[in-house]
């Protein structure tokens, strides 16, 4: 089973992530070029002779990472013949070994030497020589258009909020130390090691990392693979998850395991420190919003997002009520196009507060719609006092429009709700003898 994220289910960020977009445009760009200016011919030819020089061997056994250059049925059909051989005839003596043994080595080597010609590896980040530009210039190269492509996908999850949260030059900042966090974590596993390493998982894994300290109570939509179920699960979840299952393949990939798992963990641990320590260094810290006066629709919007940021169901509530509110002395087209926004990013909280008051508002201008938050408030949590109050309204809704049946069952409904006291079960008595009587 693998997880896709999707998108957030609360909506996207409020600005436009120019950087986030720059990324990606250079991330897709260099491997367009990369792959354009790739001469592979010279590594073919090296690898063939490699491959002459193991069958006419067949005894010898090159290396794991060698072994993964190779397709499939190359491999196998190089270890059924060892196997054969082995299982029918002795081996050379052990002076003969030895010296073809270092051969097949020195060959090995020569086909790494053609690999870090190419020009999408001469720019990765060696550990055994960590002082140079290729610690960041690997950050925006990357293996194939698949490697690329699920880097990108968990990149466009966190990355434009976090562009939005820290502003620009501090989501550059830490993008780039992310990426060199999970390059240094990754040398120090395999100090010795000479294969490049490429991509931006290092710096992704930093974005989660900020992600959850930023947006831990933030949900998101991922796809379950193969199968076509969508779950919603909070970032708090499935990221430190994702940590825990790095750490596990870490601990048993070598350094040619073709992932670089220790930079993931590197990564995303530097993420969690940095964001910590800007988070207290800066606990208001909002990226390009701007300072507002208390007491203006600006400041109640800005109380708004900021209370969708934290994911707090209660503080959405207060602060949406409040814009909403505001909006409706302005007049109620603006609150009116408040409502659909609410309904399409606060889910699947559903605030109680904010709920209400939104419903409230569409019972003159769309009253199926006021129905609807009605009913989400009353699904959301059914035995709560304001799935009660969604009742008693939505009954009094349906006695408007004449749909004396349905109205009178659910304010029979809320008659029966465990939360209805004898002042609204008064309330309710009254609505119920207004309705016609039963034909």
């Amino acid at each position: 089973m693998f997880l896709l994220p999707l998108n957030r289910a609360d909506g996207g960020p409020r600005i436009v992530p120019w950087l986030t977009l720059a990324i990606v445009a250079i991330n897709v760009v260099s491997l367009a070029a990369v792959s354009v200016a790739t001469d592979e011919g010279p590594l073919a030819d090296e690898l063939g002779r490699l491959i002459s020089f193991l069958q006419q061997h067949p005894y010898l056994e090159m290396s794991p990472g060698m072994a993964r250059m190779l397709d499939d049925e190359m491999v196998e059909e190089l270890g059924a013949a060892r196997s054969d051989f082995l299982g029918s005839r002795p081996l050379p003596t052990l002076e003969v070994f030895e010296r073809e043994r270092h051969e097949l080595a020195d060959r090995e080597q020569n086909v790494i030497a053609r690999l870090r010609e190419l020009p999408g590896q001469r720019w990765g980040f060696v550990p055994a020589q960590p002082w140079s530009a290729t610690v960041l210039t690997s950050l925006f190269l990357h293996g194939d258009w698949m490697h690329l492509l699920g880097n990108l996908v968990f990149l466009w999850i966190t990355a434009p909020f976090l562009e939005e949260r820290l502003g620009r030059w501090g989501f550059a900042a830490l993008y780039l130390a992310s990426g060199v966090a999970g390059s240094g974590a990754h040398a120090m596993r395999f100090p010795d090691s000479a294969i490049p390493l490429v991509g931006a998982s290092g710096a992704i894994a930093g974005l989660m990392g900020a992600f959850v300290v930023y947006f831990a109570a933030t949900r998101i939509r991922f796809l379950v693979l193969p199968t076509p179920v969508v779950i919603t699960l909070p970032a708090l979840v499935v990221f430190p998850l994702w940590l825990v299952e790095q750490m596990f393949l870490s601990r048993y990939g070598g350094a040619d395991s073709g992932v670089a798992f220790g930079a993931h963990v590197g990564g995303f641990l530097f993420g969690i420190a940095a964001g910590g320590v800007a988070r207290l260094a800066r606990p208001d810290t909002g990226g390009p919003r701007r300072t507002v006066s208390r007491g203006t629709a600006a400041a109640d919007r800005e109380a708004f997002e900021e209370a969708l940021d934290d994911g707090d169901a209660a503080q959405i509530g207060d602060a949406g009520a409040r814009l909403l509110e505001r909006l409706r002395q302005a007049g109620d087209a603006e609150a009116l196009a408040f409502v659909d926004e609410v309904r399409e990013r606060v889910v699947p909280l559903h605030p109680p507060r904010l709920w209400l008051a939104g419903a409230s508002l569409l019972e003159r201008h769309d009253p199926e719609g006021a129905l609807a938050m009605y009913q989400e408030l009353v699904d959301d949590d059914p035995e709560a006092p304001a799935a009660l109050r969604a009742l008693m309204r939505r009954g009094d809704v349906l006695r408007r429009r004449g749909q004396t049946r349905d109205a009178r069952s659910v304010l029979q409904r809320a008659l029966r709700h465990p939360t209805c006291t004898s002042a609204f079960k008064e309330a309710i008595e009254r609505s119920l003898a207004a309705l016609p009587p039963a034909p």
